[in-house]
């Protein structure tokens, strides 16, 4: 089994419970992050080394340094409305970032690789719920970031015997169950915390377009509680551990949420009064995005144990109110 585990973007809010699952595993995360976006105050499980993961002679001194055993690759930039607006940073940080840091990784003769990539790789599927052979469409420079990176892989398997899985996830979200860790974005771009924030301070939501082809008109999406996604990177190493080759998970409940039936049951959780406005469609979204997990289950072994709406909710609405 994997000793050292190097963590980009570890200080994230993902990669912070995947450090947590890491450790429980019995691993040592060493989280390299720039901390633009991430936080110091969620790196509690490992040693931290802050650098820029398009800093080549950086990550080969971490390499060195901890003689790393596997990569977990979250660090990216992941805001898909800012990607529309202004796709060359989205460029630069996740694809030419992941190309340093997979040069790092080569020469360090370190070739096993997990990839955080994401449910935009399918754009607007013909179908749902999404497996994984399904076609990959992005629709947004985010999206096709991750298309492109899990590309690369898919080679480097073949021309230099690289080891990976790309794990796609769907919307990642919930908090800790122990209170430990938590997003911890003022302006979070995820719908959840957003959503609470604003219940917190009263404040209006904005719902981004009523006009889908979906049961209420609002976007549907899968969500997916982030420690259950954390565990998902531990038995994806233990597969990497005998396996060759790159493969592909979705990770998912399996189950649709509507925007409308989030604010619901947020005013179920919470006790709360959501008060919202319709707001244009944004360019990027689509429409409905629901995993089939089938295969993680299959080959990983992985189940989704806390990702009901209500479990995700009640731990989310914990960390607002209590932990931040």
């Amino acid at each position: 089994m994997f000793r050292n585990v190097l963590v980009t973007g570890g200080a994230g809010y993902i990669g912070a419970h995947v450090c947590k699952a890491l450790k429980a595993h019995g691993m040592v995360p060493i989280v390299f992050d720039s901390l633009i976006t991430g936080s110091i105050e969620s790196v509690r499980y490992g040693p931290f080394e802050k650098g820029d993961i398009r800093d080549k002679s950086a990550l080969e001194k971490v390499f060195a340094t901890y003689q790393i055993d596997a990569v977990i690759h979250m660090a990216a930039s992941i805001e898909v409305g800012k990607s529309v607006q202004d796709p060359l940073p989205f460029y630069d940080n996740n694809i030419a970032g992941t190309i340093s840091l997979l040069y790092a990784l080569d020469k360090a003769g370190c070739n096993t690789v997990i990839f955080s990539s994401s449910a935009a790789v399918y754009g607007n599927p013909n179908a749902v719920p999404i497996k994984e052979d399904a076609s990959l469409a992005p629709i947004n420079p985010y999206g096709y970031t991750k298309f492109f990176v899990e590309k690369v892989l898919s080679q480097l398997s073949k021309e230099r015997g690289i080891r990976s899985c790309a794990l796609r996830y769907f919307n990642a979200c919930g908090a800790d169950p122990d209170g430990e860790i938590g997003p911890r974005n003022p302006n979070p771009s995820h719908v959840i915390p957003r959503f609470l924030k604003k219940v917190l301070s009263g404040e209006e939501i904005t719902v981004y377009g009523d006009s889908y082809q979906t049961k209420d008109g609002s976007c549907v999406r899968d969500y997916v509680h982030v420690s259950d996604i954390a565990e998902a990177h531990v038995l994806a190493l233990k597969k990497l551990g005998g396996s060759e080759g790159a493969h592909v998970y979705n990770l998912g409940s399996e189950t649709g949420v509507s925007v409308l039936e989030l604010l619901h049951s947020i005013e179920e959780v919470t006790g709360k009064k959501c008060h919202y406005t319709i707001g244009n469609l944004r360019e990027g979204d689509p429409a409905c995005l629901v995993a089939s997990s089938e295969k993680a289950q299959r080959e990983l072994g992985w189940k989704a144990q806390h990702s009901s709406i209500r479990k995700i909710l009640e731990t989310a609405w914990h960390w607002e109110k209590n932990c931040l």
